[in-house]
């Protein structure tokens, strides 16, 4: 929506309080579960830890695109890996490798890029160091030991010496609070391991799982290590428009294990199973019914239950589903558990994961997750500028109040102003000018602008808390500024096009973009776009209803009513009076000039007693010579504002029928219109009809008038890959192709198909490919044409 150039307002702006969120690095080689565990086992001495994931490389330090996708959506505070010397590989460059993976995840997300704190020092027994990088005084996490611990019995975790895929499991869920070692008590009895892997797949607790376990005793009510991890601390899910399912990861390797996780760790309810889990009659038991209760769980609030696998071939996935759900059936006399509908397992291809920008949970401190205050903004062109401090971000629960080594992450969003989460933009660019960007850490994050709560400039010993706790003044940019910040970090510009330009100020006119955007999306549309038809056709409009004066047409009340095909009623006459208030149509007379006979539209505010010739500069007395019919009084003609003459006439109206169908059904939504994407050397790179985001889904649009994305295969193949640039630098996650034409060409949608598929080939932000057709029309049709 296009907002007033300046001025200072009031808003609704709030604050969370919550954990960090930190993606831990591994090598995914043949040693991985150990890896992977001594992630978990540090992750177990962090305050927010439970919170963690595990993200594994390869030895080239390459993430998976799956995994890092999953990890974008999770949006980690920091990406760390572990101590250098105790990466459970042997390959000496696998050092280099973790640095490289977590130098190619933290450019993904948009993570504070903490250089300094790269990695987690994970203690060896005995070891009396802090398990966490300290930056100077300030460490980005904070050790639980620094909080107390909880009492000591019923206390069950991971058993330290459990080094195959059940011992990864019941770290990833219950937490490892002793150092894990290559083995030891990892001689279970079958029957406890299958319990275990009901217990893991099911989510029961960790009752009477001895060798699986930390805890022997039959206790029934148990806690688990990772709730150390989560003192004064709860969870809390954003709700927000659409469903993410709960997802199923079968197959046995690292990234299988990670996706699981990640997806867990960011929507709940992210399931790993091991093939190897489904090997033998007894195992295939516990797995068929663990995975029942998560059907049972989700079909009891309606959520959808996908399949999906990083290693396992889809017909080999798809036997697997086919045969666990003709497992769980055969079980029951009447085929069918009650309360699960197992015929509803979808199986989805990793590349294709329904990812969501909302239904995402976090640790937030307790009591303290929708702090909300009315703060004073600078509205320039459409971006929010703090002008009063926020709030003192205190923690208040008693456990963590007094704790001088907490480290807590502060979140701030402004309902109803939306900013594309989770991309990276430079910290400059969301704080008010004058700012400090070395105050503290400040970045994009999944819902706002997150920030640490710790100053790192000068800070006096003994100052009072409101000196030693970041206040930020924060810049929340307009979507084009968003797109400015984006463009600079690929050492580009943005800037408006003529017709972009266009749209924007007969937005202002009007007031909004939205109510231009509304405007064409109604039956006078059809009248605003015959001010611009050819001679030809407005030549056969009766002499009531309008004109064509020097190739410009103009339309009396009447015409404007037949062109639109409405009736003439007050209503219309509102609506067309609202338009002439707005400046969008000009009310004035159709004259002739007595002395040099040039005819000329003259706007009702140039109307006196007599007329000034806009050709010879003479005045002519207003009588019925000047308008000639009809004879009794002049007949009243309507102008279109003459930008919107140029926007109609290059078709510029087209992006603001798709803006007006995208906003429709939409619960947040803003847009911007067409620009360029200029280079450093001053070429354009690129350009978009439409930049819109959509319930925090961003998209970058073509909208045509025609059908085809060029006049022969080189234009085509020109226009394909601009729209896969602009998607890149946007980081978007759609690529929209719409038209007013019925159809889209076929040679323009297998152009855009297979660029998408090459883009979204390793590629940690896949982009979907979405056809829109019949634009202003009565049959819109609107389809995804790849996932």
């Amino acid at each position: 929506m296009t907002q007033p150039a300046s001025g200072t307002r009031s808003v609704t702006a709030q604050m969370v309080l919550r954990a960090p969120r930190v993606a831990l690095v591994v090598p995914g080689g043949m040693d991985w579960h150990l890896s992977a565990r001594r992630a978990i086992y540090a992750a177990t001495q962090a305050w927010g830890g439970a919170g963690f994931v595990v993200v594994p490389y390869d030895d080239d330090g390459v993430v998976p695109a799956a995994v890092m996708a999953a990890v974008r959506e999770y949006d980690p505070d920091y990406v760390l890996q572990l101590r250098d010397d105790l990466v459970a590989s042997a390959n000496a460059g696998e050092v280099d490798a973790g640095e490289r993976a977590r130098q190619s995840l933290s450019s993904t997300c948009s993570d504070y890029r903490m250089q300094e704190a790269e990695s987690v020092l994970v203690p060896e027994p005995g070891d009396a160091r802090m398990p966490f990088y300290e930056l100077g005084d300030v460490s980005p996490l904070t050790a639980i030991d620094d909080l107390g611990l909880l009492a000591a019995w019923n206390v069950a975790g991971a058993a330290p010496g459990l080094n195959d895929a059940l011992g990864v499991a019941a770290a990833a869920a219950w937490g490892l609070r002793m150092a894990p070692t290559v083995a030891g008590n990892a001689d279970i009895d079958e029957r406890t391991r299958h319990r275990a892997i009901y217990a893991l797949l099911g989510g029961a607790a960790p009752i009477g799982l001895g060798g699986v376990t930390t805890l022997d005793s039959g206790a029934r009510e148990v806690q688990t290590e990772f709730s150390r991890t989560s003192i004064g601390l709860e969870q809390m899910r954003q709700i927000g428009p659409g469903q993410v399912p709960a997802l199923v990861v079968w197959g046995g390797n690292a990234p299988d294990f990670a996706l699981a996780m990640a997806w867990d760790r960011t929507y709940g309810e992210g399931i790993w199973v091991p093939e190897h889990w489904w090997s033998t009659e007894s195992t295939q038991e516990s797995v068929a019914f663990g995975l029942e209760q998560v059907l049972y769980r989700n079909y009891q609030v309606a959520r959808k239950v996908v399949v999906t696998s990083t290693s396992l071939q889809p017909d080999r996935l798809r036997a697997l589903v086919d045969e666990l759900t003709q497992r769980i059936t055969d079980a029951y006399p009447d085929g069918q558990p009650i309360g699960a509908d197992v015929g509803a397992v979808e199986v989805v291809a990793v590349d294709s994961l329904p990812f969501g920008r909302n239904h995402k949970w976090q640790f937030t401190v307790r009591g303290q997750y929708a702090t909300q205050w009315t703060a004073a903004v600078t509205d320039s062109a459409g971006s929010l500028v703090f002008e009063t401090l926020p709030p003192i971000p205190a923690i208040e629960p008693d456990e963590l109040r007094n704790i001088a080594t907490l480290s807590w992450q502060v979140e701030m969003s402004l309902p109803g102003h939306d900013v594309p989460g989770s991309r990276p933009v430079a910290a400059a660019d969301l704080l008010r000018a004058g700012e400090s960007v070395y105050a503290t850490f400040v970045r994009s994050s999944r819902s706002g602008i997150s920030f640490e709560s710790g100053r790192f400039d000068f800070v006096a010993a003994g100052a009072a808390l409101e000196w030693r706790l970041a206040r930020p003044k924060l810049r929340f940019p307009s979507l084009l500024d968003w797109a400015r910040a984006r463009a600079r970090l690929h050492e580009m510009t943005v800037t408006l096009s003529s017709p972009g330009a266009n749209a924007e100020l007969l937005a202002e006119v009007l007031g909004s973009r939205n109510e231009l955007a509304e405007l064409f999306a109604t039956p006078l549309a059809h009248a605003l776009r015959a001010f611009v038809t050819d001679r030809a056709a407005t030549e056969s409009i009766p002499r009531d209803q309008g004109c064509t004066v020097h190739n410009e047409t103009f339309l009396t009340f009447r015409g404007i009513c037949e062109q639109s095909r409405q009736e003439r009623d007050i209503d219309l006459r509102d609506r067309v009076d609202h338009l002439v208030e707005r400046g969008f149509l000009i009310r004035g007379l159709v004259l002739g000039c007595a002395y040099c006979t040039h005819v000329s539209f003259v706007a009702i505010d140039n109307i006196a007693s007599t007329v000034r010739c806009q050709r010879c500069l003479r005045e002519s007395t207003l009588t019925r010579a000047r308008w000639r019919e009809p004879f009794d009084e002049p007949r009243w003609f309507y102008d279109l504002h003459p930008t919107a003459r140029t926007l109609v006439g290059a078709n510029g109206h087209v992006p603001l029928l798709l803006s007006h169908h995208l906003r429709r059904g939409s619960r947040g939504f803003t847009d911007v219109a067409e620009f360029n994407l200029i280079g450093s050397d001053n070429s354009k790179h690129s350009e978009t009809d439409l930049l819109a985001l959509t319930d925090r889904q961003l998209a970058v649009a073509e909208a045509k008038s025609n059908d085809r994305l060029g006049a022969n295969k080189v234009e085509r193949n020109r226009a394909v890959s601009k729209r896969i640039t602009i998607a890149k630098v946007l980081q978007a996650d759609e690529i929209i192709l719409a038209t007013t034409q019925s159809s889209w060409d076929s040679a323009s949608i297998t152009a855009m198909t297979a660029a998408v598929g090459y883009h979204n080939r390793d590629n940690a932000r896949p982009v979907r490919l979405r056809a829109i057709t019949g634009l202003g029309s009565a049959e819109v049709t609107d389809q995804i044409v790849t996932d």
